[in-house]
C-alpha cells in the first residue's frame, strides 16, 4: 500500500505539462496513443511518477554526438 508521501511526488498532467511545456491536450493524445511517459489512474485521476518521466525524456533524447 502506499504511504501518503509516495503519492504526494506523484505528479497531475497539469504539472507535468508545465514541466515539459506542452499542452495538456498532447498530455491527453499521447496517453490515448500509449505514446508518452508512462502515467497511473489512480481513483479516476491520471498520475505520473517523477522518475519514470524523467526516465522516459532520456529515452526520447536524441544524440547529437557523432
Amino acid at each position: 500500500m502506499l504511504e501518503n508521501e509516495d503519492v504526494a511526488q506523484y505528479l497531475t498532467p497539469a504539472d507535468l505539462s508545465v514541466h515539459l511545456q506542452i499542452s495538456l491536450s498532447t498530455l491527453g493524445t499521447w496517453r490515448s496513443l500509449r505514446k508518452g511517459p508512462p502515467f497511473y489512474r489512480m481513483g479516476g485521476l491520471i498520475r505520473y511518477h517523477p522518475e519514470e518521466v524523467a526516465t522516459w525524456a532520456r529515452e526520447q533524447a536524441t544524440s547529437l554526438k557523432t
